[in-house]
């Protein structure tokens, strides 16, 4: 059983974008004359953000049948972007649709009322390039391996500093993630730039995704408490394996700060530093930790290295994450909610409590 739309809300959601595809760089008209006088030919299609049924792209479970036929959950595209979304689903995330839809009528709506784009609200994203730069901005095109932003405003670092990496001539440790794609890439060459309108735009040329994995492929091990105490069962330490052994890799590997590990410097996160430094906005430091564990899940320990794989790669894509308690500290410790698929394609949701290093207030 499909929850498909009705005809009234397929015409709505193309008429919010004037009838052209809302893929970022397409804005392929959708519908013209026919050859015959009294018809017209449309070429476009009303996506499902979130699949109509269980067995198609980006299926969520949480979702109503009401909820999935909604125009809330509706993108208008021209055929050839509809197919590829949802051939390559893993590529397209929920949230980028949603942000790619807003960007469309947001154009649209402007062309109609011939205003400027201050008096609505731009879709921003998070994006992340490297370690030392976060910035908030608008994902304006993905065509082929090219993705171009425009940067709003800089989180972390500065235009100065994404200047001199467009000029650097050892680009063996460059990555891009985008916290509403729930996706990271590493670069193939330098990032380029632009000034346009006084707004710097930004071209990233990415590489093919990181190959995911079923937390079931992973060789289990010792369980350890929420402390780091081995648990000891019948009296020998307790063995977990599988998703098990998966959340409680999760938990670790937030709780290692990023470079704290000598001989594996690589690996880690930033979650402490963005703590101390954004705990007094839960709403941005929610963003970042989805962020960095979207670096986790699909960036290399070792960009250079063909061979290496990201620290979390059992996991497909982060779906949500929440601070819970309001992000107040129990035992040097901040409980986080998250919901994420796994590599299998299976769901799961959990809190979780994770370290937080007091050393990283002072970086």
């Amino acid at each position: 059983m499909r929850d498909n739309f009705s005809s009234k809300t397929k015409r709505t959601l193309a008429d919010r974008v004037a009838w052209k595809c809302s893929f970022p760089g397409c804005s392929q008209i959708t519908i013209g004359p026919n050859a015959s006088q009294d018809k017209s030919t449309n070429l476009g299609e009303a996506a499902h953000i979130f699949a109509a049924s269980e067995d198609g792209p980006r299926y969520n479970p949480y979702m109503t049948p009401d909820e999935r036929k909604s125009i809330d959950n509706g993108i208008w595209m021209c055929r050839h972007h509809a197919r590829l979304i949802d051939a390559d689903f893993f590529n397209y995330s929920a949230a980028t649709l949603q942000q790619w839809k807003l960007i469309a009528e947001e154009n649209a709506y402007k062309k109609i009322a011939e205003i400027g784009s201050n008096q609505r609200n731009h879709p921003y994203t998070l994006v992340a390039i490297d370690n030392d730069i976060v910035f908030e901005g608008v994902w304006l095109s993905a065509k082929n391996d090219t993705w171009r932003f425009e940067i709003n405003k800089f989180i972390i670092g500065s235009i100065e500093l994404m200047i001199d990496k467009s000029t650097s001539v050892n680009n063996s440790c460059s990555f891009v993630v985008v916290e509403s794609q729930g996706d990271g890439r590493v670069l193939k060459e330098p990032l380029s730039w632009e000034l346009f309108n006084n707004k710097y735009i930004v071209s990233l040329i990415v590489r093919d995704k990181s190959i995911r994995k079923s937390p079931h492929s992973i060789v289990g091990g010792i369980a350890l408490g929420i402390d780091g105490e081995i648990i000891i069962e019948n009296r020998t330490m307790k063995i977990i394996k599988g998703v098990d052994y998966a959340i409680q890799l999760v938990r670790i590997c937030l709780s290692v700060g990023f470079g704290e590990i000598r001989e594996v410097p690589t690996i880690g996160s930033n979650l402490s530093t963005y703590y101390w430094r954004f705990r007094d906005n839960l709403d941005q430091l929610r963003k970042l930790t989805k962020l960095d564990i979207t670096r986790l899940v699909s960036i290399p320990e070792l960009v250079n290295n063909d061979s290496s794989m990201p620290t979390l790669n059992f996991i497909n894509r982060i779906i949500d994450v929440e601070i819970l308690n309001n992000g107040i500290l129990n035992n040097d410790k901040v409980a986080l909610k998250l919901k994420l698929e796994w590599g299998d394609s299976t769901y799961w949701e959990d809190k979780v409590n994770i370290n937080i290093n007091k050393l990283a207030s002072f970086v």
